[in-house]
């Protein structure tokens, strides 16, 4: 593992810095950097597909696209059909 790489910068006519972050974050991710400036803070991470890409695209999606997936926990479900309590 590498040592993580730091960059920064002020912002002319500002008081603020903007600074960039890479390395020993998001360990699962390909690729990952976190940008900072005043309290706010933002992580980007980008993964790869492993293999010859022979099933790139597949199901419609374009190359970088989002797959999203009807259900479950973004609406504040289980995923099973169930109401979400468990009492």
């Amino acid at each position: 593992m590498t040592d993580a790489i730091s960059v920064s910068a002020p912002i002319t006519g500002t008081d603020r810095t903007l600074s960039f972050e890479a390395g020993k974050l998001a360990q699962l991710a390909d690729g990952a950097v976190v940008g900072r400036i005043g309290d706010t803070v933002v992580l980007a991470t980008a993964t790869a597909a492993r293999g010859d890409g022979a099933g790139a695209g597949a199901g419609g999606g374009a190359p970088g696209g989002c797959r999203r997936r009807r259900g479950g926990r973004a609406r504040g479900g289980t995923g099973r059909g169930g109401t979400g309590r468990s009492g």
